[in-house]
């Protein structure tokens, strides 16, 4: 069997979208458009739901502005959010400040302590702004920080 070679560059059109969602989430006047408390209803039902497991340690992965990190915080012992967007963070920060939010990439989670959430909510298709090598590195990064697999 012969030995795989190591991963290579991303490709063009990879590094290009990479590029265009850096420069797209940099914007500060995009804050507005997510400063909302409004949920869609699958996030309501998600809520309600799953109250129980949401209780304990919660990770929002692309956080944002905070619609749903807010609601998270009032049900979660600790509730966390990471997202890209330092004007994101910025704004999540100061309207949810029982919420622990940091600038962070769904690339590289490594900064997040290995078992340190019980649950681990991506919603509005945050997921969707990777490629497949980086859903797997968001995957991996998952299992990594979650004390459980599955929800």
């Amino acid at each position: 069997m012969a030995e795989s070679s190591p991963p290579s560059r991303p490709p063009a059109a990879t590094r290009e979208q990479r590029r265009a969602n850096d420069e797209l989430w940099s914007r500060r006047d995009l804050v507005k458009a997510y400063a909302t408390r409004d949920l869609r209803p699958v996030e309501v039902m998600l809520l309600v739901r799953y109250r129980e497991a949401l209780s304990g340690r919660v990770l929002e992965l692309g956080c944002g502005a905070g619609r749903l990190t807010g609601y998270l915080a009032e049900i979660a012992s600790t509730a966390h959010g990471i997202d890209v967007s330092p004007a994101m963070v910025e704004f999540c920060r100061r309207t949810y400040p029982k919420a622990a939010v940091s600038e962070g990439d769904l690339r590289d989670m490594s900064a997040l302590q290995t078992g340190s959430f019980d649950v681990i909510v991506a919603t509005y298709d945050v997921i969707d702004v990777l490629d497949d090598d980086d859903r797997t590195a968001c995957s991996t990064g998952c299992i990594a920080c979650s004390r459980r697999i599955g929800f």
